[in-house]
């Protein structure tokens, strides 16, 4: 039987993929393994596989033919917001999870959805994306998910295709 968690976050990578393929009226579709079959301790399988197989089974959301992108999904209870500005070990481990099997072209981006707090996009920088109204983290920068899209849509699929 599944836990409540994994339905959780099964749930809003549905929503997800549904969000995506609504804003690029691309079809965006849920890995059924959610990246488990090459993500975390599964890592050394990628390196059997090739470019095809490789990007049907990474991360949470497998994106249109085309497109360069690596996409995490997280629903979870809480994120102490208060340590973006040090050191956040939560998200560290999102990052990390995420460039495992990220490929150099890829624009990394991981989706939050936090209880009663909102959702959110972390995203690796690229050249054209908007930073205004965003909190820097790293080499990424964290926005409200719709600040994010009203702010970068275009900018995003440009540098995934």
């Amino acid at each position: 039987m599944t836990s409540k968690s994994k339905t959780k976050g099964n749930s809003y990578e549905r929503d997800i993929a549904k969000y995506l393929t609504d804003t690029y009226q691309q079809t965006f579709v849920r890995i059924p393994t959610s990246g488990a079959y090459v993500g975390g301790r599964n890592q050394h399988r990628a390196a059997s596989l090739d470019q095809h197989q490789l990007a049907a089974h990474k991360g949470d959301i497998q994106s249109p033919t085309g497109w360069k992108i690596n996409i995490e999904v997280k629903n979870y209870a809480d994120l102490p917001f208060h340590q973006l500005f040090t050191t956040c070990k939560q998200l560290d481990t999102w990052i990390d999870q995420l460039e495992q099997v990220s490929s150099p072209d890829d624009v990394d981006i991981i989706f939050m959805k936090i209880t009663r707090k909102g959702q959110f996009v972390c995203v690796k920088s690229f050249p054209s994306l908007d930073t205004s109204n965003a909190l820097h983290y790293g080499d990424y920068f964290i926005f409200s998910l719709d600040t994010f899209f009203k702010q970068n849509k275009d900018n995003l699929k440009n540098q995934c295709v």
